[in-house]
C-alpha cells in the first residue's frame, strides 16, 4: 500500500507539474500574439459595412484572396510569389472574422456584395478572384453577380456546392480546439507530429493570425458552418471568366469532387488535379509547384 500511495503522489505531482508548466506557457504566448494584433491592417467603412483589410505590393493588377474558415486578413498565403511577379493582393477578413463585424455580410450573395463594395471604396475596378477552402462558394457568387469586377477565378482546395465538415457531430478534440488553450495545444501537437517539409512558419500565422483568439473568429466559422451546409446551389454555367481549380486529390476536409463538381458547371475552366495531396499541400514544398501554373494562368489570362 505504502508503494502504491507513493506511485500516486508522485504521478499526481508530475501531472501538476505537467500542466502549470504548460498553462505558463500558453499564457506567455498568449500576451505576446495578442500584442502583435491587428497588425498592419486598417478598417474601412464600405456601402455594405466595415471591412478589415490588408494591401501587398505595389502593382495595379489585383488579386483579392479570401481566407479559408478560419482565417484573417493576415493570413495571406504566397504573398511574396504574387508580389514579386507584379501583383498587388487585397487580402480583407471575411464577415464574422476579427475586425470585419458579422453584420457586414452573412451569406455567400451578402458577403460578394461587400468586397464588391471594398474594391468600388478602394477605387479598383477588376481584380483576380483567389479563394480557398471555406471561401470557395463566395468566390463563385463574385464571378456570378459581379463579373465586371471579377476578371478571372482561381479555386484552391474549394468548397463549391453543399458541404457538411462533421456529419455525425462534434468530436471532443473539436470542442476542446475552440478554446484558447485548446488552439495554442493543438499547434504544437502539430509541428511535433507533422513532417518536417511542413513549413513551421506558415503553421505558426494560421495560428497566431487566423484563430487566434478563439472569440475573434468565432462568428466567422459558425456563420461559415451554416452557409456550408445550407447550401443554394449556385448557376455555374454564368461564370464566364477563366478560372484554375486547384484541388489535391488525398484531400480529407474538401473532397475532391467539390472540384469536379466546379469543374463540370464553368465552361471556361481548367482543372489542376494534384496527385497524392492533401489539403495543405500550400505549406509544402511542393506549392512551388502549383505556383508556376498558377504564374502560367495569370499570363494566359493577360495575354
Amino acid at each position: 500500500m505504502k508503494l502504491l500511495k507513493k506511485i500516486l503522489i508522485g504521478t499526481l505531482s508530475f501531472l501538476v507539474t505537467l500542466v502549470t508548466s504548460l498553462w505558463i506557457s500558453f499564457m506567455i504566448w498568449k500576451h505576446k500574439v495578442i500584442s502583435e494584433l491587428p497588425g498592419n491592417s486598417h478598417v474601412i467603412m464600405t456601402s455594405k459595412g466595415a471591412i478589415e483589410y490588408v494591401i501587398s505590393g505595389n502593382s495595379d493588377k489585383y488579386v483579392l484572396f479570401l481566407h479559408g474558415t478560419p482565417g484573417s486578413c493576415q493570413t495571406i498565403p504566397d504573398v511574396d510569389f504574387y508580389t514579386k511577379n507584379g501583383y498587388s493582393i487585397i487580402s480583407p477578413s471575411r464577415p464574422g472574422y476579427y475586425r470585419t463585424p458579422l453584420s457586414t455580410g452573412k451569406t455567400p450573395k451578402e458577403q460578394a456584395d461587400a468586397f464588391a463594395s471594398l474594391l468600388d471604396e478602394l477605387g479598383i475596378d477588376s481584380v483576380i478572384v483567389s479563394v480557398i477552402s471555406g471561401s470557395g462558394q463566395i468566390g463563385l457568387q463574385m464571378a456570378i453577380d459581379h463579373p465586371d469586377k471579377c476578371k478571372a477565378l482561381i479555386l484552391t482546395s474549394a468548397i463549391t456546392k453543399g458541404y457538411k465538415a462533421s456529419p455525425n457531430g462534434k468530436s471532443i478534440i473539436q470542442y476542446i480546439s475552440e478554446t484558447n488553450f485548446g488552439i495554442w495545444l493543438g499547434s504544437r501537437l502539430a509541428k511535433l507530429i507533422l513532417p518536417d517539409t511542413y513549413n513551421r512558419k506558415d503553421i505558426s500565422i494560421l495560428v497566431n493570425k487566423g484563430m487566434f483568439p478563439y472569440e475573434m473568429t468565432k462568428e466567422g466559422k459558425e456563420n461559415d458552418s451554416f452557409n456550408h451546409h445550407n447550401f443554394h446551389e449556385m448557376h455555374l454555367h454564368q461564370i464566364d471568366v477563366p478560372t484554375l481549380i486547384i484541388h489535391g486529390d488525398k484531400d480529407n476536409l474538401v473532397p475532391l469532387d467539390q472540384a469536379l463538381y466546379a469543374s463540370k458547371g464553368i465552361s471556361n475552366s481548367e482543372l489542376y488535379i494534384l496527385k497524392g495531396k492533401n489539403h495543405f499541400f500550400n505549406m509544402t514544398p511542393f506549392n512551388d509547384t502549383v505556383q508556376i501554373r498558377t504564374l502560367s494562368f495569370l499570363k494566359s489570362i493577360s495575354n
